[in-house]
C-alpha cells in the first residue's frame, strides 16, 4: 500500500475495453398464441479516445514546460495524463484484427513522444479527414484508405507532421521499445490542491526516447505527442521497405510544444533563482536622497512600505502602501481582535492619502491560503467545533451559577451553621426545576421535610436514572 508521500510505478494499464464498436443484442423466446416470435433489441456503442485528437483537460502536465530555457541535455521530455489508461486505450495494430490475434492485454501504447531540434523540425499543417485518409502519392500513411469511425466527420480537421524517411527513422522508436516507453505513476496526492485533490493519483505517462542536444548554444526544441495507430510493423526496425522509397511519412500530432536547451550554468535552476529580483521591494536606507519625496513618505519607505498599483473593487486604479510581514520595526497592533474580512482591515493615511493595505492584504492571503487546503480547512472546522461546544459548556455553567448565587454565604458568618441551608436550597433546586424537567414538565413531590440525608440520596437517585 502505498504510503504518506510515496511514488509507485506499474508497467502499464490497459482499459477493460479495447477502442472500437460493440453491439448488445438482447432475444427472448417465449411461447405465446398471439405471436410466434417476440422482436429483439439492438443496441450499438463504440468505447475508445478519438483517433485524430486530444480532448481538452486531458493533459494534466509536460515537462519540459513549453517556453523554457534551462539546461534540459540530460532531461527525458515527458507528458503525464489524468487517465492511467489513456496511452493503452487503442492499439497501434488500428482494428479488431490485432485483438482477436492477441490473447493477452494490449501492453504497447498507441502514442508516441517525438522530439525534434530547429534544425530538422518536420512540417506541421492541418487537414481535414477527407485529405487525411485519401491516398497521397510518395507520402506514407498506413490508414490511407480506409473510413471513417463513429463520430467522425470528412470535415474535421487534425495537426499532421510529415518527415522525410531518414528523419523518420532517426526520431520514432522501435516497436519493441514502445512498452518501455509508458507507465503509470501513483502519487500520493496528499494536501495538494482542491482541483486535483480528488484524484485518485493514477496518472498513465508518456517518456520522449531522445535527450534534447547538450551544446553551448540556445537550441529551440519542439515535441511532438504522434498516433501510432496504424503503424504496427511499419516503425524503425520493421517493415521499412514500405516507406523508405518514398518522399514523405505522415503522423497525426495530437499535442505539441516548443522549449529550448543550452548546456550552461547560466540557465541551471540555482542560477534561474539567484537571477531572481530582490530588489523591487527593497528598503530605503536612512540617508538616501529621495528627490522630491516628503518626509512622511520617506519615512514610510524607512519602514518597509512600498507603493504598488491598486485595482479597488469598484474598478478605478488607485496606487496604496503595502509592505509583507518581514519588517524592520515592531508592527502596530491596532487591529488586533477585529473580525471585519479584508475590507475592515484597510487603513487610510491621512499624510499621503493613500491607503494601507498591508492587513487586509494579509488577512486575504490567509484566506486563500486555507481555503486552498482541504486539510486545513478540516482542521479549522473541528477548531471552531471545539470552542462552540466550550462555549456551550460554559453557558451552562453560568446559568447553574445564577441559581446557586441565591445559596450563596457571605464572608464572615459561620460556615456550619450555613452548611445544612446550602445543602437544602441545591436539593431544592434539583426537585423544583431540574427535577420537573427530568421526569418530563410533571409536577415533582418535595424530596425534603421530616427524612433523613440518606432517604434524600435514594430519591436523588431516582431522578437520575429517569
Amino acid at each position: 500500500m502505498k504510503e504518506y508521500g510515496e511514488m509507485q510505478f506499474m508497467a502499464s494499464s490497459p482499459p477493460a475495453a479495447d477502442a472500437g464498436e460493440y453491439r448488445v443484442k438482447v432475444h427472448q423466446n417465449v411461447t405465446s398464441p398471439v405471436a410466434e416470435e417476440i422482436p429483439g433489441a439492438e443496441f450499438r456503442f463504440f468505447a475508445g479516445e478519438k483517433r485524430f485528437e486530444l480532448e481538452p483537460g486531458e493533459i494534466y502536465e509536460a515537462y519540459p514546460p513549453a517556453g523554457m530555457v534551462s539546461d534540459y541535455g540530460v532531461t527525458l521530455p515527458h507528458i503525464i495524463f489524468y487517465k492511467k489508461a489513456y496511452p493503452w486505450d487503442r492499439r497501434i495494430g488500428g482494428g479488431p484484427a490485432l485483438r482477436e490475434n492477441t490473447p493477452v492485454k494490449n501492453q504497447t501504447p498507441w502514442i508516441a513522444l517525438l522530439l525534434f531540434d530547429e534544425d530538422e523540425e518536420p512540417k506541421l499543417s492541418e487537414v481535414t479527414l477527407q485529405k487525411l485518409l485519401n491516398k497521397e502519392e510518395k507520402c506514407f500513411f498506413p490508414l490511407a484508405g480506409t473510413g471513417l469511425q463513429p463520430g467522425e466527420d470528412w470535415e474535421n480537421t487534425c495537426s499532421v507532421i510529415r518527415m522525410s524517411p531518414e528523419l523518420f527513422k532517426k526520431a520514432v522508436p522501435m516497436e519493441a521499445e514502445l512498452p518501455w516507453l509508458a507507465h503509470v505513476r501513483i502519487t500520493d496526492l496528499h494536501e495538494r490542491p482542491d482541483n486535483i485533490i480528488a484524484h485518485p493519483g493514477y496518472f498513465g505517462v508518456i517518456v520522449c526516447s531522445r535527450f534534447p542536444q547538450a551544446v553551448d548554444r540556445t537550441v529551440r526544441c519542439t515535441a511532438h505527442l504522434v498516433s501510432l495507430e496504424g503503424f504496427s510493423g511499419y516503425l524503425p526496425g520493421g517493415r521499412e521497405e514500405a516507406w523508405k522509397n518514398e518522399d514523405w511519412i505522415q503522423m497525426v500530432s495530437l499535442y505539441h510544444w516548443e522549449f529550448s536547451s543550452r548546456k550552461s550554468s547560466e540557465e541551471s535552476f540555482r542560477t534561474l533563482t539567484e537571477k531572481l529580483d530582490s530588489g523591487r521591494l527593497s528598503l530605503y536606507q536612512s540617508g538616501e536622497p529621495l528627490p522630491g519625496g516628503p518626509a512622511h513618505a520617506v519615512e514610510r519607505l524607512q519602514k518597509g512600505y512600498t507603493v504598488l498599483n491598486h485595482f479597488v473593487r469598484t474598478g478605478e486604479q488607485t496606487a496604496s502602501w503595502y509592505r509583507g510581514p518581514l519588517t524592520p520595526e515592531k508592527p502596530d497592533s491596532s487591529l488586533q481582535g477585529q473580525n471585519a474580512g479584508a475590507d475592515g482591515r484597510i487603513l487610510y493615511d491621512r499624510e499621503t492619502k493613500l491607503f494601507d493595505m498591508k492587513y487586509a492584504a494579509a488577512w486575504q492571503l490567509g484566506r486563500l491560503m486555507m481555503l486552498n487546503s482541504k486539510a486545513a480547512a478540516g482542521d479549522l472546522c473541528r477548531w471552531r467545533k471545539l470552542i462552540f461546544c466550550e462555549r456551550r459548556r460554559a453557558g451552562e455553567v453560568q446559568i447553574l451559577k445564577k441559581h446557586f448565587e441565591a445559596f450563596s454565604v457571605s464572608a464572615g458568618k459561620e460556615d456550619r451553621e450555613h452548611q445544612g441551608s446550602i445543602r437544602t436550597g441545591f436539593m431544592e433546586y434539583l426537585a423544583g426545576d431540574l427535577g420537573k424537567w427530568l421526569v418530563g414538565g410533571g409536577d415533582a413531590a418535595s424530596v425534603f421535610g421530616p427524612v433523613k440525608e440518606e432517604e434524600n440520596h435514594e430519591i436523588l437517585d431516582g431522578y437520575r436514572q429517569k
